[in-house]
């Protein structure tokens, strides 16, 4: 998380280069300016407002319409989002709806990766190259979006019923139930129910449930999850992805097809036909019936448990289900170093650390606070702040995450404080035993944290 400091900066010297900052409401009048005071009421507006450098912002709601960048003049420094692209919530409730007549959002082709749409839900789209989004060989971004239920469809070649051609980073997407599908006959195909020529990296996705599909004579179904994506795919859990062909032709790849990448640290299970076809060898990941080897992949069942947020939670032992996954601490690195030591596996929410788990992490809804040596001030908040139970904290060095108890105990905190609330009462100056975990943080009471480890940061459950 950056600082309140480096935000403040970004966003001055992007006043100073004359940066805008557009509101979409689906709720508004038309004719609106985009101001805060007055905002669209079509994405497509903020869009065509824009230039370089700008941003556009979705309040919750729902926008039927087919969003594209053609005419734009925007190449770089730009980004479509929702108001808080990491809370699910917020995702789930800002949804763009092609209406079953074209691309949800189209791409043109000349986007750098600084281009980015991040924390919509897209879904509804109809097109045979990219239903969900049509990238356009561009090399565009995309980031904590929901990509569902849209279809790619013609009597010839369709590709990517979520996303086709896109070449540009695509990092905690989930990209579930849309299908990719031909009703033609003879070398015909339907490629990539999920993902199709997507040649950048594929990062922390749960790429689910999407199907190739075709019914005519000889026609070929291939890449149910994804087909043709050539970039690395990491900590990805493709899982319950089909390829199938009711006319007689090839069905290969369930999970995968020609993806020719390094894959790593991902779970690969519940495919059908097949898990990966004419792929890379994936090492370090979970696959079922095995991938004739490759180094530290693992066949074991996954054991994917139901949490807060979906159904590909990994069971933990330790948030009270009866056996630990096999993909718990199997993948290769740290969860750090993957940028994954805030999200989580675990259906009570406990971020990753040390050696990273295998698969898709889940946002964990968690705030991070970046501590100083020395005094930090940790219980303030505004009016209406709720205390905070320490057995929901968490330090994290960047390489391990402690609870409170095992990070004094390292001696990477101490304990002393002012106006610390606990089962009976409040203390004054000072704790004079550890903190139990029924014991909490008072907003507007003043617990001052004595930091002794450089580069902690603290997370608190939102």
């Amino acid at each position: 998380m950056r600082s309140v400091h480096a935000v403040l900066l970004a966003a001055a010297l992007a006043g100073l280069a004359g940066a805008v900052t557009y509101y979409v409401d689906a709720a508004a009048l038309p004719g609106g300016d985009g101001s805060v005071g007055n905002p669209f009421n079509l994405v497509q507006d903020g869009i065509d407002a824009s230039g370089n450098g700008d941003e556009v912002v979705v309040l919750p709601g729902t926008y039927v319409e087919n969003v594209s960048f053609s005419g734009s003049g925007i190449t770089a420094d730009f980004t479509l989002r929702s108001t808080d692209p990491e809370d699910p919530g917020v995702v789930a409730g800002t949804v763009i709806d092609g209406d079953g007549t074209g691309p949800v959002v189209a791409f043109i082709g000349v986007e750098t990766s600084t281009v980015l749409v991040t924390g919509l839900t897209i879904t509804n789209g109809y097109y045979n190259l990219g239903a969900g989004v049509m990238g356009k060989n561009g090399s565009a971004s995309l980031s904590y979006c929901v990509i569902t239920g849209n279809t790619s469809h013609s009597s010839l070649v369709s590709r990517g019923g979520g996303v086709h051609g896109l070449y540009g980073p695509i990092t905690h997407c989930v990209i579930t139930h849309n299908t990719v599908s031909t009703d033609g006959a003879g070398a015909v195909t339907a490629g990539g129910g999920g993902l199709s020529y997507c040649d950048g990296s594929i990062s922390n996705c749960l790429i689910d449930r999407n199907t190739a599909s075709t019914t005519g004579v000889g026609a070929h179904a291939v890449g149910g999850g994804l087909y043709e994506c050539n970039g690395t795919i990491s900590n990805c859990t493709i899982a319950g992805n089909r390829a199938l062909s009711t006319g007689g032709g090839t069905e290969q790849g369930g999970g995968l097809d020609h993806c020719a990448g390094t894959i790593i640290n991902c779970i690969i299970y519940f495919n059908n036909p097949d898990q990966l076809a004419f792929s890379s060898l994936p090492t370090y990941s979970c696959i079922e019936g095995g991938g004739g080897g490759g180094t530290g992949n693992i066949t074991a069942d996954p054991l994917f448990v139901t949490g807060p947020r979906g159904d590909y939670y990994l069971s933990h032992i330790a948030a009270g289900q009866a056996s630990d996954s096999p993909c718990i601490d199997a993948g290769s690195g740290t969860a750090a170093s993957h940028g994954l030591d805030t999200f989580t596996t675990r259906t009570d929410e406990v971020t990753d650390s040390l050696i990273v788990d295998m698969g898709y992490h889940y946002t964990s809804p968690r705030y991070v606070y970046t501590l100083s040596l020395g005094w930090n001030l940790i219980g303030y908040g505004g009016p209406g702040c709720s205390p905070v139970h320490l057995s929901g904290v968490v330090f994290s060095d960047g390489v391990e995450a402690r609870t409170w108890e095992h990070a004094a105990g390292a001696g990477w905190i101490q304990d002393p404080a002012f106006y610390y609330q606990t089962g009976v009462g409040y203390l004054q100056l000072g704790i004079p035993a550890p903190p139990r975990d029924s014991d909490q943080i008072e907003p507007r009471l003043g617990y001052w944290l004595l930091v002794n480890q450089a580069g902690l940061t603290m997370l608190l459950s939102r």
